[in-house]
């Protein structure tokens, strides 16, 4: 009996220790079924950042690669401009000229002291035999006709010199003879060889005379040829314009400022103020601007100088606005305007077909009849 109990207890103690030292399972947790916009919100969160990580990659290589871009840029283009062919070199050549071209026969070495300083070193005064010729000289003017440039820092620099030359002179013999005052007028293209070194400049070679080619290439083959007509509905517009030109002119011409700005919104633009008078409007073409209530208009006026009564006509290009059932001129000088609207520019002569040229050639010469046509008949009605 005894031992029966005793056997039961050590057999409750082994299922004891065993249950003790059994390791338990974890319990497999149950998956949590998340909803589907809850993993739409997570992808489209991990996209958003994915594309603002790139654009701002982008961004940071473009503003990094143009700033390189820049540098170099700034550090590629350098222009060296020859300042022998700007204004102050330009100035000096003109200051040249004049002393070079002004002189008193009576007192050459005076005008040897004025050019002197403008001369170069090793350069003589001048290759001008003034001697014995009796002449005085002024200059009367000159201007600038081109720059040739020669090299980085020298420039042959032409001008037209107009040149007033006097001298007295005897006329007759015994008693008859008397002095007087003989006046020339010397015309040239006058070229002087203008250097720098940085610091000053120098006439380096002795000046000389040339020729310029004055031929004009530039062709005017009429900058509202390219312009379209008044639309059919505004075809009465045409009519009411040229009935307002007279009233625009007579102001132009005539009223003070203020007054003008009734009938011209341009404040760039001054009225003449009675220093010309208005005679007529000699003729007018219309065309459609940019918006259906502007308009470009072409017009040839007649403008009288009050004290010679000599008469001038003027082309215009102005452009008319129509507001308020008024019309009013936005601008005198309607070209700028005129070529953003057609593309239009000066050409020259080989750019135009010839057919185009003898056009303008037969307008010229019809132009030209009909205003000697127009003089006649005023000359016969004077007489």
């Amino acid at each position: 009996m005894k031992k029966n109990k005793f056997s039961t207890k050590i057999k409750n103690i082994f299922t004891f220790l065993k249950r003790a030292t059994k390791t338990k399972k974890p319990k497999q947790k149950e998956k949590v079924r998340k909803p589907r916009a809850y993993i739409f919100r997570k992808l489209g969160a991990v996209t958003f950042w994915s594309l603002f990580g790139f654009m701002f990659l982008v961004v940071l290589v473009n503003i990094v690669s143009s700033s390189n871009s820049n540098a170099n840029a700034d550090e590629e283009i350098v222009f060296e401009i020859n300042s022998t062919t700007q204004p102050a070199a330009i100035e000096f050549a003109k200051d040249y000229a004049k002393e070079y071209f002004t002189w008193v026969n009576d007192d050459l070495e005076d005008r040897e002291l004025r050019v002197q300083p403008y001369l170069a070193t090793g350069i003589d005064v001048g290759n001008l035999d003034l001697a014995g010729m009796g002449w005085n000289a002024t200059l009367v003017g000159s201007a600038l006709e081109e720059v040739n440039e020669i090299s980085s820092n020298k420039s042959h620099i032409i001008l037209s010199v107009n040149v007033k030359l006097t001298r007295v002179v005897t006329t007759g013999q015994g008693k008859n003879a008397k002095e007087e005052e003989e006046t020339e007028n010397l015309e040239k293209y006058f070229a002087v060889p203008v250097a720098t070194d940085g610091e000053s400049y120098g006439v380096y070679n002795k000046p000389y005379f040339t020729n310029v080619d004055k031929e004009v290439t530039v062709a005017n083959t009429g900058v509202d040829k390219h312009l379209d007509g008044i639309d059919s509905e505004y075809a009465e517009e045409e009519t009411n314009i040229k009935n307002f030109l007279p009233t625009f002119y007579e102001s132009y011409a005539m009223d003070t400022q203020d007054k003008l700005s009734y009938v011209l919104d341009d404040p760039d633009v001054v009225g003449l103020e009675e220093t010309m008078n208005f005679v007529e409007v000699k003729s007018t073409e219309v065309y459609q601007g940019r918006y259906a209530n502007e308009f470009i208009v072409a017009n040839t006026v007649t403008f009288e100088e009050p004290t010679s009564q000599l008469t001038f006509d003027n082309d215009f290009l102005i452009l008319v606005e129509k507001s308020s059932n008024r019309y009013i001129v936005k601008t005198l000088n309607a070209e700028p305007i005129v070529e953003e609207m057609t593309g239009y520019t000066v050409e020259t002569e080989s750019d135009i077909d010839e057919q185009d040229l003898e056009q303008l050639e037969n307008q010229e010469e019809s132009e030209k009849e009909e205003s000697d046509s127009e003089s006649s008949g005023e000359n016969e009605m004077n007489n």
